[in-house]
């Protein structure tokens, strides 16, 4: 009595293997395979609680969401193969409490199947949202802090170049992004105008004085920092003021809010104040007004 089944690729003789074995429950295929089989094989299984497998039709996703006993299905493709769904209906998987789209999966169909499909029961639910290359707006919020380093961002945000808005939302102590970090994203993403990250404020390496980028388009800018007794908040001040000059007021949505609100905005404001009261600027103004 077969109960799970493990194989690299789907084979031609695999057609009817459901019928076979009624109590199958656990199928696993390992490698991208042909699809039209694939979809004929899960087909004709009536009884799966744990599938995973690469990508297949509309028709094969319909089947799947009648079978109650459906608790996990876990979709993974290392390559970028147009797979298409567009005969997909609304459906709904009532028990199912696992589901996984990774790998290479197109953007277009992890949409398809969230917008079609209704999971009442779901309770894991994994994506890799690097797919979605014209990605605008992103916010995460979760519970635990994530691990997220300069290398880590700068690589995610490649592949997002037309993002608007990014926040993400958890606190992470210590933080593990640094300034330099950021300035090299945010030089990926000229049209960024919304970031809400968690920033090491304590080790500072960059010189707002030698750095020659400014990004002209952030205006909102959310910072979390759970350090206040050694962070330098000129030096952070003169950072924003320098190289983010649409940033009128820092916010904290965590953290020391008090770092920013008492001593980096105030300071912000005085290098703003000393700028407008300086001769330059009063005689630029001056010319604007005339001209």
């Amino acid at each position: 009595m077969l109960r799970r089944c493990s194989v690299s690729e789907v084979q031609l003789d695999m057609k009817y293997i459901g019928a076979r074995c009624p109590d199958m429950e656990e199928f696993t295929v390992h490698e991208d395979s042909n699809r039209a089989q694939l979809s004929e094989t899960l087909h004709s299984c009536k009884r799966l609680r744990r599938l995973q497998c690469p990508p297949f039709d509309s028709a094969a996703w319909m089947h799947l969401s009648t079978i109650p006993t459906l608790l996990e299905v876990k979709i993974y493709t290392p390559h970028t193969i147009h797979y298409p769904l567009d005969n997909l209906d609304f459906a709904t998987f009532l028990h199912l409490t696992t589901l996984s789209l990774s790998g290479a999966i197109e953007a277009a169909s992890a949409v398809t199947i969230i917008q079609h499909f209704k999971f009442p029961s779901l309770k894991e639910f994994g994506i890799q949202i690097l797919c979605f290359k014209e990605l605008r707006t992103l916010r995460l919020s979760v519970h635990r802090a994530i691990y997220l380093e300069d290398d880590l961002l700068f690589d995610a945000m490649t592949t997002w170049p037309h993002i608007h808005t990014l926040s993400l939302g958890w606190h992470s102590c210590p933080a593990t992004l640094t300034f330099r970090g950021l300035f090299a994203v945010l030089r990926l993403c000229p049209q960024l105008q919304d970031l809400q990250v968690s920033i090491d404020t304590r080790n500072i390496v960059i010189e707002p004085e030698v750095e020659s980028f400014q990004h002209i388009s952030l205006r909102n800018l959310t910072v979390d920092s759970c350090e206040l007794e050694t962070v330098n908040v000129e030096v952070v001040a003169r950072i924003i003021y320098s190289m983010l000059p649409a940033v009128d007021q820092v916010c904290s949505n965590g953290g020391v809010q008090r770092l920013w609100h008492n001593f980096v905005n105030k300071y912000l404001n005085m290098l703003r104040d000393k700028s407008s009261s300086a001769p330059g600027h009063c005689i630029t103004e001056a010319a604007l007004a005339l001209s």
